[in-house]
């Protein structure tokens, strides 16, 4: 399976030359298994550029965490969806199965699903939920684990199993003391190849009740699941390139001591998972 990271920063895109390097696009990840079948996690502005690199015709599996601008605005630029030749299946969590109709009706963008060129199947997603998916043609199936996440309006993260490996997107999620939400997440890291996690802050800078944690937590959360990498996104719209890579230094200077090997997440970066 490979994973391919193609909008890293939260709550607006940043096109500025000071966000460059790591990226301005706003939250979206590929994924595409051995035998090719294509997901895509979240919808920001980086799903745009990522539908129009992809052939004429073809499969989609878009899944998405939650409502915010910052995860779905792209959904209606994304190529295939505009494609006759391309089916895209939209997972959306069980309450926002109209969030597409929404956009419509309070004039955020003038054309409904049903009225563009490809063809559009809507699915209901729930915490808890376990989805199989797979093209007709024999393809081993991928499994897609839903469950829930800390965040103002509600959330879904995503565990996407495939090709003997297991890949985790938490979407939008703050860490606090409430170990049942946490417990839940940090129990879906145990054992995976991957996991990108909701970043935007640090310590200092941290603002609660906001939704999105700080990558302090996360390496606290995350010591001794077994997690092999852990990937901070979801950068926060002020963080320059140099604020970034000072602190993917620090990541890859840092002594293990039971953590995951753990990077900042840059636009366009690769990862080859399981067989």
């Amino acid at each position: 399976m490979n994973v391919v990271l193609r909008g890293v920063r939260g709550n607006i895109a940043v096109p500025e030359p000071e966000t460059a390097f790591y990226g301005g696009n706003t939250a979206c990840v590929e994924a595409r298994t051995n035998d090719g079948t294509l997901l895509f996690l979240d919808a920001g502005t980086g799903i745009r550029l990522a539908g129009a690199r992809l052939p004429d015709s073809g499969e989609a599996h878009l899944f998405i965490t939650h409502g915010h601008a910052d995860h779905t605005v792209g959904m209606w630029f994304f190529k295939p969806i505009h494609s006759p030749n391309w089916t895209t299946h939209l997972y959306l969590p069980d309450w926002l199965n109209t969030l597409p109709d929404w956009f419509v009706r309070l004039g955020l963008f003038p054309v409904p699903l049903e009225r563009l060129r490809g063809k559009v199947i809507r699915h209901d997603v729930s915490a808890g939920e376990t989805l199989r998916i797979g093209s007709e043609t024999g393809a081993s199936p991928v499994y897609v684990d839903a469950f829930a996440a800390r965040h103002p309006g509600g959330c879904l993260g995503y565990r996407v199993r495939a090709d003997g490996a297991a890949f985790v997107y938490t979407g939008d999620h703050e860490i606090t003391a409430d170990p049942e939400i946490d417990a839940g997440i940090i129990g879906m890291m145990r054992g995976a190849d991957l996991a990108v996690v909701d970043a935007q802050y640090n310590r200092d800078d941290y603002e609660p009740g906001f939704g999105h944690s700080a990558w302090e937590y996360w390496m606290e959360a995350t010591r001794h699941t077994g997690l092999r990498q852990l990937v901070f996104t979801h950068h926060c719209p002020d963080r320059s390139d140099e604020e970034l890579r000072k602190l993917d230094e620090t990541l890859r200077s840092a002594p293990k001591n039971g953590h995951p090997d753990a990077a900042v997440a840059r636009e366009g970066c690769r990862f080859t998972l399981g067989a």
